[in-house]
Order: C-alpha cells, then sequence, then structure tokens
C-alpha cells in the first residue's frame, strides 16, 4: 500500500471479504491527509477483484480497470471542488446506474467521498438507498467531520476510525517524498496527516502562513481592521485557515501554561501579543474556531464570516476583561 500507515486497516477490510462480513455500509473517519480515500478505492478494488487480491499488481481485468479509473461497476459521487456541497442530481444519477444490470459477474461497489459535504436533501436520498441497496451492492464512504452528517446514516454504518500515524512514520513518509526542511513543522500544522502535511511543504503554504500570522498579530493589536484582513484571507480554504487558526492558539495556550515557548509551530510573536489574554477566553475563542472548521461545508459568505471571527479576535485582544 502506498500508505504504510494504512497496512492494519486494510488487512481488516480483506479479513472482513474473506469472511463474508462486508454486508453494513462502511464508514472511514478521520482527519483529512489520511488517505482514507485510497483506503476505500484499495477496498473496492479488493471486492471487485475474482481472488479479493491486495497484490498491487494484480493483472486480473478487473484490478486493471480499476488501476485505469474505469471499473464499470465502482460507482463514486465525491465533491466536484474544494468546499462544493454534493446535491441530491448527484445521488439521483448514481442511483439510475444502479438500476441497471452490472457490467460484470459479482458485487457493485459505492463509494462516497467526503460524506458531510451531502446537502441535506442528498443525504436524505442516500439514505433510503443504504436502508434498502439491493443484492451484492456494497458501499462505503468516507469522512472528514463526523458530526456533519446525518445520525440516521452514521448509525447505519460500520464505523473505521483511522488515526495519525507515529510521527516517525510520518517524518519517513516525508523524507521519501523529498522533504526534508520543516517536516516536523509541516506534520505539526496538518494535525498529524502526512499527506497534508505533504500538500502544506508543497503549496509552499509555511510562506504565505507567515503572512498570514502576521495579519493575526496585527489584526488583534488593533492596527490592521478586521474587514480588511477578512478580504485579504478571503481566497484562502477555511479548512486550511482554521487549521492554522487552531495550532496558534494551542501553542499560545501551551506556552502561556508552561511559561516555555517549546511548541515547534509557536512564533515568538504570537506569545508576546497575547500573554496578558486569561487563559479562558483563548479557550473560548479555541471552541469558536472549531465551529469555524465545521462551517467550511456551508455555503456561506467568507468573508462575512472571517469579518466575525476576526472582531472576536480583536475583542478579546483589547478588551480582555469583558
Amino acid at each position: 500500500m502506498e500508505y504504510p500507515w494504512l497496512s492494519s486497516y486494510l488487512a481488516n477490510l480483506y479479513q472482513s471479504i474473506l469472511n463474508k462480513k462486508p454486508s453494513s455500509p462502511l464508514l472511514i473517519e478521520g482527519i483529512a491527509g489520511l488517505g482514507k480515500w485510497s483506503l476505500a478505492r484499495k477496498y473496492g478494488q479488493m471486492l471487485l477483484c475474482p481472488t479479493h487480491s491486495q497484490d498491487e499488481h494484480c493483472v486480473c481485468r478487473a484490478c486493471q480497470l480499476m488501476l485505469s479509473d474505469v471499473h464499470p461497476d465502482l460507482l463514486a459521487i465525491e465533491p466536484e471542488d474544494e468546499g462544493k456541497l454534493i446535491g441530491v442530481d448527484s445521488v439521483r444519477s448514481l442511483l439510475n446506474k444502479l438500476s441497471l444490470s452490472p457490467h460484470c459477474q459479482g458485487s457493485r461497489v459505492v463509494l462516497v467521498r467526503q460524506a458531510e459535504f451531502l446537502t441535506i436533501q442528498a443525504a436524505n436520498a442516500f439514505l433510503k438507498f443504504v436502508e434498502e441497496p439491493g443484492a451484492n451492492i456494497i458501499i462505503a464512504m468516507t469522512l472528514d467531520l463526523p458530526g456533519k452528517v446525518p445520525l440516521t446514516l452514521r448509525s447505519r454504518c460500520q464505523k473505521m476510525s483511522i488515526g495519525a500515524p507515529p510521527q516517525d512514520m510520518a517524518l519517513e513518509f516525508l523524507r521519501g517524498k523529498g522533504v526534508t526542511d520543516d517536516a516536523v513543522h509541516c506534520i505539526k500544522l496538518a494535525g498529524g496527516a502526512p499527506i497534508r502535511a505533504l500538500s502544506i511543504f508543497e503549496a509552499n503554504s509555511m510562506e504565505r502562513r507567515k503572512l498570514f500570522l502576521m495579519d493575526w498579530i496585527s489584526c488583534g493589536a488593533g492596527v490592521l481592521p478586521p474587514a480588511l484582513v477578512a478580504d485579504r484571507w478571503n481566497g484562502l480554504p477555511i479548512r486550511e485557515l482554521a487549521l492554522w487558526i487552531r495550532t496558534w492558539l494551542l501553542d499560545t495556550i501551551r506556552s502561556t501554561i508552561s511559561g516555555e515557548k517549546t511548541a515547534p509551530s509557536l512564533e515568538l510573536e504570537v506569545a508576546g501579543r497575547v500573554s496578558d489574554i486569561h487563559g479562558d477566553k483563548l479557550f473560548e475563542f479555541l471552541e469558536l474556531i472549531v465551529t469555524m472548521e465545521g462551517q467550511y461545508t456551508r455555503q456561506l459568505n467568507n468573508q462575512m464570516m472571517l469579518e466575525f471571527y476576526l472582531c472576536k479576535w480583536r475583542d478579546i485582544n483589547n478588551f480582555s476583561d469583558i
């Protein structure tokens, strides 16, 4: 497997196939950047392979079709673009295809990437399908935000939670991709997710993050107005921005409690600016940022939302006793 930290999960899925137990829909959940979609696709490949082979170099027709991403009995729906919702029309199109006979003998596999992006109407339509999927249809979904999927849908699934790998394994993965400088820092920013850490490195996010950090400091100090900062930040994906802010806050809280600036992602300017803010205020704002992190699945006005949170940040800096 391309991602070694998924080997044990893949082995469990393989064993479930051998035991003929993949009847309930599978929900693979965990933070972004762990390879959940690759695991789901590999699961689909094993199900469609006549011998259920785990071998990445299997030469059977089903595996070759999977590798070419053209297997007719594997159907997938996913957001068209980053942050876009999956509408009910996508689910209806999927169901229309499933009403036809399978192209090959055996099972058909339905995969849903980032199921938290299903609209309410799409989730309800998909729920009806999950309740009566039909013969030899196996369903697997991936999920970055567990709380964003309706409980009625989630309760009907078998859960597989993917955790971040040990740091040594993540570092080995990054070094294999040519990442040496800032590898630990990237892993920290990615919440321990190696694939996301690699994306941060490749996108030159480190330099961009420093610029945004200075905006964050200046806004908190009352130097830059929240509206201006929100306008500058408007093009950045909300999930990535929320992760940065959450990391800054957590490191600031750790630094404030310990009295030492030991956290790898903590810039000294942040601790200096917010050291006089009461800890309760920092924790309250951290809860707000967690809320913000979950709002990227909704069709909101990002600039207005950013301005709201930046105003809150300015207020606790300037009026921390309120």
